[in-house]
């Protein structure tokens, strides 16, 4: 009984190890993906305080003679802004959303028979999962059914074995 419980811790900490290196490299793909848009922000600012600077330099008196009898100041005209509520105008400007296609319905691949041809295979049960071909004329295809795993010997374009494996039955144990 500690033998097998030890079994189970060992098995547990391998899986739980493999587990936070697979999320752990989830977490730095997204950390990469995620900041390089705001990269150029700061160039976007620049360049908006130059316009700005011009403008505010435009408007300074041109000559030095030219003198006033307060402080001086200059409100740049503000960009007409388009109306908040206007449903009408913005549905036409819209274009519609196309609607996604759903993704094709496969036959369950249990029911696949020797001699169904290659082309046929793969419009009525999809893409295998797995595909290995040992040469030109040959491949091993392995699909998911219901029953479990589904090996399929090709040949010359035809389907000539099929094999269907059940999945192991595992059960675990704990003291007590």
């Amino acid at each position: 009984m500690l033998k097998t419980f030890l079994v189970f811790l060992v098995a547990f900490a391998a899986t739980a190890r493999a587990q936070a290196t697979v999320e752990y490299g989830l977490g730095a793909g997204k950390a990469a993906t995620t900041t390089a848009p705001a990269a150029g922000t700061g160039s976007i600012f620049d360049g908006l305080m130059e316009r700005l600077q011009k403008v505010i330099q435009s408007a300074k008196p041109s000559s030095a003679t030219e003198t006033t009898s307060g402080p001086a100041t200059f409100v740049a005209p503000l960009p007409k802004a388009p109306p908040r509520h206007a449903p009408a105008a913005a549905a036409k400007r819209r274009a519609p959303v196309p609607q996604p296609t759903p993704p094709p319905v496969y036959e369950d691949s249990s029911s696949i028979q020797p001699g169904i041809a290659y082309d046929e295979l793969i419009r009525r049960f999809g893409p295998p999962m797995v595909a290995i071909t040992d040469s030109p004329a040959t491949r091993m295809l392995l699909y998911s059914g219901k029953d479990g795993r589904i090996e399929l010997q090709v040949e010359d374009g035809k389907v000539i074995s099929v094999t269907v494996r059940k999945p192991p039955h595992t059960a675990v144990t704990l003291p007590g």
